[in-house]
């Protein structure tokens, strides 16, 4: 117990000189939104061996950076060291190395940095963080994430390491066109014609004359404004 307290005395006397009030947003503590973890190390011990995982189940490359987080109560801060656990689906606050704070996500409208707007959407009863690529009244096109585990490969005769075990992350598209639910999309041409119901032909005609791909987010992007101009 003394120990969280101390961590939270930390977290509020690091958050007086990083959290800036914007607008209508309020100050505050910012310790009733987080939740003390324990850090998610990059090694696990197995036998005698340290087996080391390359790459990263986070989202952004580094911890360092400038993020805005907006919670449902009008409150606003302006914090470094933020990152979002892909594989828990947690928004963690770093204070040092060894300490990992954990957003309540229930709480948190929506998160700002360099790269664009992050919401936590409930897709499939799953509350995930995705990126908003396009908005408007009868559309939203979101790119979620995902990660998993590769094991490392082992030579079966001399049992010496040939390459390390690794996280691979890749992005997951989702969509949501008038009052449908939010579904996921795959990057192919018939899957991606069919969401445009009977103005299919006109958005593939687009599209061919366009000399778009069905694979390219950019390219993807344009096809949904076209579709949503129509």
């Amino acid at each position: 117990m003394k120990k969280l307290i101390f961590a939270c005395l930390i977290i509020a006397n690091y958050t007086v000189g990083s959290a800036q009030v914007v607008g209508r947003y309020g100050a505050g503590d910012i310790t009733e939104y987080l939740n003390p973890i324990q850090s998610n190390r990059l090694f696990n011990e197995t036998e005698k061996r340290i087996k080391v995982i390359d790459g990263t189940q986070y989202l952004f490359p580094s911890w360092q950076g400038i993020y805005e987080i907006y919670f449902h109560d009008k409150k606003k801060y302006v914090i470094e060291n933020l990152n979002y656990n892909i594989k828990s689906q947690s928004l963690e606050f770093k204070i040092k190395n060894d300490s990992v704070f954990q957003f309540d996500s229930n709480k948190i409208d929506f998160i700002k940095n360099y790269l664009g707007k992050y919401k936590f959407y409930n897709i499939n009863d799953n509350n995930q963080l995705c990126q908003e690529l396009y908005m408007s009244n009868t559309m939203i096109l979101l790119r979620g994430y995902a990660v998993k585990l590769v094991d490392e490969v082992i030579n079966p005769m001399t049992k010496e390491l040939i390459s390390n075990a690794r996280y691979e992350k890749k992005n997951r598209y989702f969509c949501k066109i008038n009052e449908n639910e939010i579904t996921e999309i795959v990057l192919k041409r018939k899957q991606i014609l069919k969401l445009f119901g009977d103005k299919m032909k006109e958005v593939e005609a687009y599209v061919s004359k366009s000399k778009l791909s069905y694979t390219s987010e950019k390219d993807l992007l344009q096809i949904f404004q076209y579709y949503d101009s129509i």
